[in-house]
């Protein structure tokens, strides 16, 4: 039997980190700062149980601590089980031979995981920044050759992006956006990342944890019930194992459920149907996050994939829609708010090539819809807006060379301008035959009185979507 579905490799992936001054071995149990019901604890206990942090004595961990460069440094130094070559030399005049974190640092530098500020000068006490500790764990994950899991849940569909993403340094976006696609690190709340904030042992410690589960979880080899008709395996990240999921399959052998659970008391449940052809035809994926989505595949008359769509609401309340060619690239997204619509086709290299906005007012009696079309060098090629308005409609289509609009009434009559972008002059047809040439000025104060509009359109709201 062969599982459907990757989803549940990386969904474990939570809370975890080491480090600190050499202040000798303690039991998790032994700090009495640390607040067994926080947040932080699943991290800290991970990070310590398995030799990667210490306290700064025996009994303070200081989870509120910053975490400097050296602390971060020295953490991963730990994780990698390696030591620095013995003909290593370093030329930063601020890391002390004698200092504890000396040789992690020397590590880090000969295998290109961390880099100092200039060549004298490392900064090992200086609080290391969040898109700091990205690029230096994609360098770290690229030196032992990790590769991140891919994002899980929602978060498998939903292109992270941070609203403050222009203050990213250049030479840290892709390693900040790499990490966060594979849930290792979040934004603020606020739909930022702050990248230049700096973060506490505490916050490092769960970063670790999500860190090595992204990058060093293995799947046991499934346990089989035959009465059950279930496969059981295990999760297993560099340490220890950490999660189970169970497959439940159908008399053909196919499966109908995952059921999945860690040990920080996560869960998710898919539930998968069949066509009758025995194709898969949807999935229903619900976490105890609260978090779902639904994914329906379309197949030819040949039974080969055509596309799925997923669909899910998201925290912010937005109804999304996303629809994936057979090879799983986006080729079209909608949002839907309220009464307003939001929709995006796609080339093939993920450039956009339609954008529509629809909104929508049943007790003005209005709908307007905005369309602008881009060539695959994301130039303009047209645009439309149509408007109906107590059951008239009123079409504007506009490109580099001319403009156009076109009213048609509850009776299917018409009425049709256009005009050069050069022009002065507008041209007019309707559907009795009729032709005349018009100024803009008349050609606008019929358009108005044949929309029923009076002197001027009515009020339209903003788009207003969540980010």
């Amino acid at each position: 039997m062969k599982k459907i579905t990757s989803v549940l490799l990386a969904i474990g992936m939570l809370c975890g980190i080491f480090m600190m001054l050499p202040a000798g071995a303690a039991e998790i149990g032994s700090f009495t700062d640390l607040d067994e019901n926080a947040w932080y604890y699943p991290g800290i206990a991970y990070a310590v149980e398995n030799g990667l942090m210490v306290g700064e004595s025996d009994t303070m961990f200081a989870p509120d601590l910053t975490l400097t460069r050296a602390m971060f440094v020295a953490m991963l130094s730990r994780l990698s089980d390696e030591k620095p070559s013995d003909d290593v030399e370093l030329t930063f005049t601020d890391v002390p031979e004698n200092e504890w974190y000396y040789d992690h640092i020397r590590w880090a530098y000969e295998n290109n995981v961390v880099s100092g500020h200039s060549d004298t000068s490392f900064a090992p006490e200086e609080p290391v920044t969040r898109e700091q500790m990205c690029l230096i764990a994609v360098n770290f994950a690229k030196h032992m050759g990790y590769e991140f899991a891919e994002p899980t849940g929602i978060s498998a569909f939903l292109k992270t992006t941070f609203l403050d993403d222009e203050e990213i340094n250049t030479w840290a976006y892709d390693a900040v956006y790499a990490c966060a696609d594979a849930g290792i690190v979040s934004g603020t709340g606020a739909g930022a990342f702050e990248p230049q904030g700096k973060s506490t042992r505490a916050e490092a410690a769960s970063l670790l944890r999500r860190f090595i589960r992204s990058t060093t979880t293995t799947i046991g080899e499934g346990v089989v019930n035959e009465e059950n008709k279930t496969i059981t395996y295990t999760c297993k990240d560099k340490f220890a194992d950490y999660a189970v999921w169970v497959d439940t399959y159908d008399e053909n052998d196919k499966v109908i459920k995952s059921e999945y659970s860690d040990d920080l008391a996560f869960t998710s449940v898919t539930e998968y149907t069949y066509d009758q052809d025995g194709n898969l035809a949807s999935e229903k994926y619900e976490d105890s996050k609260k978090e779902s989505y639904t994914i329906t595949y379309q197949y030819d008359d040949e039974k080969a994939l055509v596309s799925f769509t997923v669909a899910f609401t998201d925290k912010d309340g937005v109804q999304r829609e996303a629809v994936y060619d057979k090879d799983g690239i986006l080729t079209s997204a909608k949002e839907t708010l309220g009464d307003t619509v939001n929709y995006t086709e796609y080339y093939a290299d993920g450039t956009v090539k339609l954008t529509q906005v629809t909104m929508r007012d049943e007790e003005a009696g209005y709908e307007l819809s905005f369309t602008t079309q881009f060539d695959e060098q994301a130039e303009v090629t047209q645009t439309n807006i149509t408007i109906v308005y107590n059951g008239r409609t009123m079409e504007v289509v506009a490109t580099a060379e001319t403009e156009s609009m076109k009213i048609t009434l509850e009776d299917d009559s018409w009425y049709l301008y256009e005009q050069a972008i050069d022009a002065e002059e507008i041209s007019y047809t309707d559907s009795q035959g009729t032709t005349k040439t018009l100024t803009a000025e008349e050609a606008y104060q019929e358009i108005m009185e044949k929309m029923g509009l009076g002197d001027e359109l009515p009020e339209l709201p903003p788009v207003d979507f969540a980010a």
